[in-house]
């Protein structure tokens, strides 16, 4: 008769010859495995609840399981019998679902940068790609993603909000939840961690238009900043979106024709539509002043090879000159100067370039048509037709705005409808 194990009993046991199972009569399926080596381990011998064949189940060495965890572990099993389980194979389900890479995060993720990302416009595609590889994948790289929990989730974004990006948090929560419902689509998860779950912040929509004084301060400052300068006077001369006309191509300027333009390929524009926007003479100074390097295409580089970046530490130091001149110009006139000038963007010029034809009277329309919009006041089967339309009115509101800016900033004299403020 099998006799019950004790921790006496097993240091008294001594390898033999030929490996040897003691059944603990204590534990029913428990066995102690001593091996000629001298190695010991605990089996858990049973019938499967599937094909009620006998199955052997290897718990674990005795030098890390001693004999009540290696009973409690039995138990445990029996438990799994009588709920259908065979525990072999559980395990090896496991160790299969461990081995396999194709729920790992990070594979996960290149398949979806080739799959989803890259086929997207190419400037959203580089966005979206920088966003994974900047503020996801160092924190998910190397995880399973059906372990991937909402607190994961409200980690990684809570980084993002706490170094002040708020906006971008709510963008990256918007690829994070693109990413978990194509993981479920693809099979890899059942339900995604971000269901249900809202944005991280409340976003108000930015109503920021620069004042004239603003503007002017602007104009100034930007007159010795470089190639920086340059883009951001044609920002606000164009009223174009800021990727526009930092990736700006030369093949995509004619500065010969009588009147010149420039065409954004649909493949840069915001919604995919090429669009025409016609360049005042000031406009095409500040393009010749830019240098030029040979055999390069970009119009904004600093190698010829790469569009220009660093658009933060540019916009700071812009910020300081503007304020210097502000400071200044209080000075000569007598006045305390300002402490600071009220937070502004870079996106801020071309709703400032907006509200400044609207205020000049331009159409609504041709303001539409300039600043490229998808729908509003021209829609439909009129929208198709009036694709090419309104260069005319186009380049009249931006020579109204361009005779308002020289007017204003550089004091030329011309004749400019004044902004009629609350208009």
């Amino acid at each position: 008769m099998a006799k019950g194990l004790s921790v006496k009993a097993i240091d008294a046991i001594k390898p033999t010859e030929k490996r040897q199972e003691i059944a603990d009569a204590a534990c029913r399926g428990l066995y102690l495995v001593v091996q000629p080596t001298g190695v010991r381990s605990w089996s858990f011998r049973y019938r499967s609840p599937i094909d009620a064949r006998p199955r052997k189940f290897t718990i674990g060495s005795l030098d890390t399981i001693g004999l009540q965890a290696a009973r409690d572990e039995a138990d445990a099993l029996r438990l799994k019998l009588r709920g259908g389980i065979d525990p072999s194979s559980e395990r090896r389900a496991e160790r299969s679902k461990a081995q396999d890479t194709s729920r790992d995060v990070g594979a996960l993720l290149d398949t979806f940068i080739a799959r989803h990302v890259e086929t997207k416009k190419a400037s959203t595609a580089k966005l979206q790609k920088q966003q994974i590889e900047a503020d996801v994948r160092p924190y998910w790289e190397g995880r399973k993603v059906e372990t991937i929990s909402r607190a994961d989730i409200n980690d990684l974004l809570d980084r993002i909000v706490d170094r002040g990006a708020t906006v971008h948090a709510n963008r990256v929560f918007a690829l994070v939840r693109k990413f978990l419902n194509w993981c479920v689509d693809r099979g890899a998860i059942e339900r995604s961690p971000a269901q249900g779950m809202r944005r991280p912040t409340d976003e108000v929509t930015r109503m920021r238009v620069l004042s004239e004084d603003e503007i002017r301060w602007l104009w100034a400052a930007t007159a010795d900043c470089g190639n920086f300068g340059q883009c951001v006077r044609l920002l606000l001369l164009t009223g174009q979106r800021r990727m526009e006309v930092g990736g700006m191509r030369r093949s995509e300027l004619d500065l010969a024709s009588p009147q010149p333009f420039w065409t954004i390929p649909a493949a840069r524009t915001k919604n995919g539509r090429e669009h025409m926007v016609p360049l005042v003479p000031t406009a095409v100074a500040e393009l010749e002043r830019v240098p030029q390097f040979a055999g390069s295409d970009l119009v904004f580089t600093l190698d010829g090879v790469t569009v220009s970046s660093g658009w933060s530490k540019s916009k700071s130091r812009l910020d300081v000159a503007m304020l210097a001149v502000a400071q200044n110009e209080a000075l000569d006139e007598g006045r305390a100067p300002p402490d600071a000038i009220p937070t502004w963007t870079l996106h801020d010029l071309r709703r400032t370039c907006a509200s400044g034809l609207a205020r000049l009277r331009q159409s609504p329309h041709v303001i539409e048509a300039l600043l490229n919009h998808k729908s509003g006041q021209v829609s439909g089967v009129a929208a198709v037709y009036n694709r090419y339309e309104y260069q005319d009115e186009k380049l009249q509101a931006l020579q109204a705005w361009e005779r308002y800016l020289l007017t204003l900033c550089e004091g030329q004299s011309a004749n400019v409808i004044p902004i009629q403020r609350g208009a």
